[in-house]
C-alpha cells in the first residue's frame, strides 16, 4: 500500500506540470516531451528518495526512471 500511495503522491505532484505547463510554453512535440520527461523523472526521484526512507538516491533514481519510461512507453503506444 505504501508504494502505491508514495507513487500517487509522485504523480500528482508532477502531472500537472506535464500535461500542462510544458505544452503550454509552445515547443515542438519531441522538446516538449524531452523536457516534460525529464522534469517528471529528476522530480518524482526526488519524491521518491524523500518518501522511500530507506532506498536512497540510487534506487529512487532506477525507480524513477523505470516509472516514467513504462509510462512514456504506453503513452507512445496508446
Amino acid at each position: 500500500m505504501l508504494i502505491i500511495r508514495n507513487s500517487v503522491i509522485a504523480n500528482t505532484l508532477t502531472l500537472p506540470f506535464v500535461w500542462f505547463a510544458f505544452p503550454a510554453l509552445g515547443f515542438s512535440w519531441f522538446i516538449g516531451t524531452s523536457i516534460a520527461e525529464l522534469f517528471a523523472f529528476l522530480a518524482e526521484a526526488a519524491v521518491y528518495s524523500r518518501l522511500f526512507e530507506r532506498i536512497g538516491w540510487k534506487d529512487a533514481i532506477i525507480a524513477s526512471f523505470v516509472c516514467n519510461l513504462a509510462s512514456l512507453a504506453a503513452g507512445l503506444v496508446l
